[in-house]
């Protein structure tokens, strides 16, 4: 662990969060951009105090509200943001994840390019096809024809967040070893709507 993360670092944010939270609740439910920013800035200060996290509010899945510390795609960090939600006092109208859980949504969506160009990505229509990596964990084919107008490092932004919003964070940072983008697989291939599933049958 590093040393500048301290069980007191983590105690003094926890009796904040819990402090805060029913202010924290009413801004989530109301409808004030400035109380929303304020919120923003808040949470900023007090998670960055704890490290390079970052974070997520929200309308939570089996509770009213979550809250994610993520590790930012960081192995290290993983084993730190755990530690941090294992903490997490229990509140009933609140769900805790130490890593951004899987999503289920339409896979469409907007990013900057390099060039700080607003693009759009539709990976509904990717596919793709699970090989073990000569080094350990899972190497990603992925079809995915219809970016090839993005830069280099804008696809690898656009496969990433996909890859890691369908599996999960913790997921993906323990066991994706690699991502390979192409333009066409040959038969085999899977629609990436199934790539959860398919990944959970690969590993185990």
């Amino acid at each position: 662990m590093r040393e500048d993360f301290h069980l007191d670092k983590i105690d003094s944010f926890w009796d904040w969060f819990s402090a805060q939270e029913e202010h924290t609740r009413q801004v989530l439910e109301g409808r004030s951009e400035q109380a929303q920013e304020a919120l923003v800035q808040a949470f900023n200060n007090q998670v960055l105090a704890l490290g390079l996290f970052t974070w997520e509010l929200g309308r939570g899945q089996r509770r009213p509200f979550y809250f994610t510390i993520s590790p930012n795609g960081s192995r290290e960090l993983l084993e730190h943001s755990r530690q941090l939600m294992e903490a997490a006092p229990r509140l009933p109208q609140w769900e805790f994840h130490h890593a951004k859980p899987p999503q289920e949504w339409d896979l469409k969506f907007r990013l900057y390019d390099e060039d700080y160009n607003e693009r759009d990505v539709d990976a509904s229509r990717w596919k793709f096809r699970l090989q073990e990596h000569p080094q350990g964990g899972a190497l990603i084919l992925l079809e995915a024809a219809n970016i090839g107008h993005l830069d280099g490092e804008t696809k690898l932004t656009a496969t990433e967040q996909v890859v890691m919003s369908l599996l999960g964070e913790e997921q993906k940072i323990l066991h994706v070893a690699e991502i390979r983008i192409l333009t066409q697989l040959s038969s085999g291939s899977t629609p990436i709507q199934q790539l959860r599933e398919r990944f959970e049958a690969f590993l185990f």
